[in-house]
């Protein structure tokens, strides 16, 4: 997560530079220093949340037409890092119209579907999602695999490299369901990138480990 280290560094920055000038200016207007805080504050973390979004969005194709997000889970162990371990997954909402295109063209919806921001998804296929190596497979510089998986579900892709993460029940239910029923469609992407499109829910789901 570069971009969040570099969004917290810049914010860090501004804000350090900023409580100089308060604390200058406060010896002689203690609450006109406080409000212009205030507002300063809430500048930053309205900037902040933004430049998040669009880190989240960003991990789409674009050709999805995604625009909002509904539910974010992420934890990282380390610094941002490469080599250090990231699993996430964050749920977003389907626009209408891209769903119907998909009920009715079926595959050949995803055939120009791959560019995101700095991940490359493509090969997309209809679900049930196949039980391969991104499952069940040999894991990062090891010959073996973490744990014999013979079940699909969404929290064994999270914890493929044993840093996984607790997600909310309503959200994983719907996902499991999704990948283990025909309707859906899902490509991987780098980075231990999947992402699952659900058109009957109006749900993507983008989901990593790495």
């Amino acid at each position: 997560m570069m971009t969040v280290i570099f969004i917290l560094g810049s914010a860090a920055l501004i804000i350090v530079v900023g409580f100089v000038g308060l604390i200058l200016s406060a010896i002689k207007k203690p609450i006109a220093t406080l409000a212009i805080l205030a507002i300063f504050t809430a500048c930053l973390y309205g900037m902040y949340k933004h430049a998040l979004n669009r880190h989240h969005l960003n991990l789409l194709p674009a050709q999805l037409q995604v625009s909002k997000t509904l539910y974010v889970k992420e934890e990282s162990w380390g610094i941002g890092m490469p080599g250090d371990n990231e699993t996430g997954l964050i749920t977003y909402e389907l626009p209408e119209e891209q769903a119907q295109k998909m009920m009715r063209q079926g595959l050949e919806y995803f055939a120009n579907v791959h560019d995101s921001f700095g991940h490359e998804v493509n090969g997309w296929e209809e679900t049930p999602i196949k039980l391969g190596d991104a499952w069940q497979g040999p894991r990062y510089n090891s010959e073996e695999p973490v744990s014999n998986i013979d079940t699909l579900s969404i929290e064994n892709y999270l914890d493929r490299y044993g840093f996984g993460i607790p997600i909310d029940g309503d959200v994983k239910e719907m996902i499991d369901q999704a990948i283990t029923k025909p309707g859906s469609y899902y490509a991987y992407g780098n980075g231990g990138l999947i992402v699952i499109v659900i058109p009957k829910d109006r749900k993507v789901i983008s989901a990593y480990a790495g």
